[in-house]
């Protein structure tokens, strides 16, 4: 088993969600149907997204709970919760690994003298504030063969 990381949908089987609004015959398998109230779930103290609760498919008295782990949780076992109005029904232990960090990377294609082409990459690091971001180039010496240099944002130059 890999531990849940932020932005994933993990499914959780669990009983105790009550009546459901279609219930199958007794001792026949689950068909999806969906609790008359709906499970809140937290995991690490923090609210989860359900994007569906019913009875799981084929399996009897058995329900399931798809829950969207939030990002920016720690690494660790995370306690996970699960309600019902108003009352604590279910609860567990969700290892959880950190959302890696990204950095946005940008490819560039010059297309330069003669029609020779050049990729030049530039990388906006972690942590940069991407509201109201505007991005710029500079482009020097596409007449000259085999050369090109591009600038992003009024950083360094890179040359091909």
């Amino acid at each position: 088993m890999h531990p849940a990381v932020g932005g994933e949908t993990v499914l959780i089987d669990c009983t105790g969600l009550g009546a459901v609004s279609s219930p199958p015959a007794d001792g026949e398998p689950g068909n999806s149907s969906r609790p008359v109230a709906t499970p809140a779930v937290t995991i690490g103290g923090a609210p989860g997204t359900v994007s569906f609760r019913g009875l799981a498919p084929g399996f009897v008295g058995l329900n399931q709970v798809n829950v969207v782990i939030l990002s920016g949780l720690a690494s660790d076992d995370q306690p996970v919760s699960i309600s019902t109005a108003g009352s604590q029904i279910n609860s567990a232990l969700l290892p959880v690994q950190e959302t890696p960090a990204k950095i946005m990377t940008l490819p560039i294609e010059v297309i330069g003298y003669n029609r020779t082409t050049a990729w030049v990459s530039f990388s906006i690091p972690t942590g940069t504030n991407l509201n109201g971001l505007s991005l710029w180039l500079k482009i020097h010496g596409l007449r000259s063969q085999n050369q090109a240099s591009v600038q992003l944002n009024g950083g360094p130059w890179a040359a091909h």
